[in-house]
Parts: C-alpha cells; sequence; structure tokens
C-alpha cells in the first residue's frame, strides 16, 4: 500500500550530534527560538547533544537526559569539529543530518505561510518594517480586517465568505483550510486539487486554530494554491490560518516546515483519477474546522485505510 510502502522505505532523517561550545558558565535552553522565550534548563559547556540542523539562529536540541528545546548556534558545535554551527550557510541544513543537496530534487523544500489578522500581528522576531499588517497582507496574499472583512494583497476589500473561516481568494477560489492546504507550482506537474501525501506528516497531533481540536494529522494536503516564490517541482508552501510562523501557535514550524532547506520529506502524489482520491478528499474535509462543507457520503471509518488499501 501507499502509506504502508513510503514508511517502511523512507525514514526521517537521524539528528545530528553536537556538544555545548561555550566558555560561560552554561548554555540557556529556551522554550522557543528567541532571547525572549521562557529558560527551561541551563546546559554545561561540553554537554552533548542531538540537534536539528537549520538556517535559523536558534537550533533544536535535545539533552542526554531527555529534555527538548533551543539553543543559540553560535555555542554548539557538531561533534568532531571545533567551529561553531554557522546557521547563515544554509548548506548546514545538510551537513551531519543525513542529507545532501540532492534531497530537495526529490523531497519536499517547504515553507509556511499564513493569514495575518489586524491588530494582531507580533513584531517580535520579525525583520524591520514588517510589524504591519498591509506590509504582511502583500507577502501572505490575504488578511483579515478588524472589522472581520478580508483583504487581499491588492488592497480589494471583501466581506467575509459563508461556511469558510479563512479566506477564499486562492487560486482554486475555494475556502483555505489551515493545516490542511498547499501553494504549489502547476508548471512542474501539479494540478489544483491534487492531493499531496507525507507520511511523515501521518499521526502529528495538530491543534487547529479556530475550534481548538486536537487532531491527528492524516499527511494528506490538498493543492489549493499558487505562489509568486513557490517555484519547482517539490517546493510546497503550507497554509495554517491564523497562526503565524513566527510565533509559538504555529506547528508546522515546530515541526521544520518552515525551512526549505531541509528536504528530508518525502511525499506522492494523488490526482483526481486515482481511485484512493475520493477516500483522502473526504477525510481532509471531515477533520478541517475551516469550514462546514457537507458531503453526501460519510467519510469511511478509517479513510486513511481506505487510502492505503486501493
Amino acid at each position: 500500500s501507499l502509506i504502508t510502502l513510503c514508511e517502511n522505505v523512507l525514514a526521517q532523517s537521524p539528528l545530528t550530534a553536537g556538544i555545548v561550545a561555550t566558555e560561560r558558565d552554561c548554555l540557556v535552553l529556551r522554550q522557543e527560538a528567541s532571547y525572549k522565550s521562557g529558560r527551561i534548563t541551563c546546559i554545561r559547556p561540553g554537554t552533548p547533544l542531538k540537534f536539528k540542523p537549520g538556517n535559523g539562529k536558534y537550533l533544536w536540541v535535545q539533552t542526554p537526559s531527555g529534555q527538548q528545546g533551543y539553543v543559540f548556534h553560535k555555542y554548539l558545535k557538531q561533534a568532531n569539529s571545533t567551529k561553531p554551527i554557522n546557521s547563515t550557510n544554509h548548506s548546514a541544513s545538510f551537513q551531519g543530518g543525513g542529507l545532501s543537496r540532492k534531497d530537495c530534487r526529490t523531497n519536499v523544500s517547504s515553507t509556511v505561510y499564513f493569514m495575518p489578522v489586524e491588530g494582531n500581528v507580533p513584531s517580535q522576531r520579525l525583520k524591520k518594517n514588517t510589524n504591519n499588517f498591509r506590509h504582511h497582507v502583500k507577502l501572505q496574499g490575504s488578511g483579515v480586517l478588524a472589522d472581520g472583512n478580508r483583504i487581499d494583497y491588492r488592497g480589494k476589500i471583501t466581506r467575509p465568505p459563508k461556511n469558510c473561516t479563512t479566506t477564499v481568494t486562492s487560486a482554486a477560489q475555494v475556502c483555505l483550510l489551515a493545516y490542511f492546504s498547499i501553494a504549489a507550482d502547476l508548471k512542474k506537474g501539479f494540478r489544483l486539487g491534487d492531493i499531496v501525501y507525507i507520511p511523515s506528516m501521518k499521526g502529528k497531533k495538530i491543534r487547529l486554530p479556530d475550534s481548538g481540536k486536537v487532531i491527528e494529522h492524516p499527511g494528506l494536503f490538498i493543492v489549493h494554491d499558487v505562489g509568486g516564490a513557490i517555484k519547482g517541482q517539490h517546493r510546497m508552501d503550507f497554509f495554517t490560518g491564523k497562526d503565524n510562523p513566527l510565533t509559538a501557535e504555529n506547528q508546522f514550524h515546530k515541526l521544520g516546515l518552515a525551512d526549505k532547506y531541509r528536504c528530508d520529506r518525502s511525499y506522492s502524489r494523488i490526482s483526481k483519477k486515482d481511485p484512493r482520491y475520493a477516500a483522502a478528499y473526504r477525510l481532509i474535509y471531515s477533520l478541517t474546522d475551516s469550514t462546514k462543507t457537507k458531503f453526501n457520503t460519510p467519510a469511511p471509518a478509517d479513510a486513511s485505510q481506505a487510502v492505503a488499501s486501493k
């Protein structure tokens, strides 16, 4: 079956071995990737760690005791190396993680986008002049005004769409589904409505932004949008509703989907002609809280198995 084959053949890349390399008494382990984030503990110099390579100033690490959090990259070095991790070099995403640049030619190269809400766009950790609602709308494609109306990147204002908590200004002109809709390059093999299965995302616990309901993600996503910067066969932009990618609420950022150089997730495409498509489609819409769309036929009791059984 599709799911079993992908899960057995393609495993997630291993964590990289690192060592705390600071001249201070200890290295602060923080809850989030920010110096303003809460402190978990302080790690002694020379302590071995496991970390996820990335291109940010803070790297996710795991201590020998199992504690997890973020540390500043300059005070961490790879095992058997005398140089600190260089966060400005995108090749750091590949070093020591079992990856190569060729992985971005076959696996998902992902980023995350969202729907900004006027008056609720945090300035923390954002670049200069980006604490501006209209600026975010231009970057993300659409946003929610203080009165609840929607505004798109051209400045066009519309009323809130019926049966949709997000927006219908996507390329497919359908309601974007938080944590399920993605943007892809339609010139590189994708079509609007295609479903993408990412086995490493199956089973992840996701809190949906509108209802607060926690679901077990099936690893299924649907192509609803395009993007000016989304170019290439394996480039995908994941929509997270009102959850800003630079805040703690955004769960896809925590899972590494905001790092387009990571490229450690395999995927497969399910077209509308595929016999598994109907079950996968119904499963997505049975889990989302972005729309109240109903179907004439209910989703199977275990639609993920229905997808795999064809």
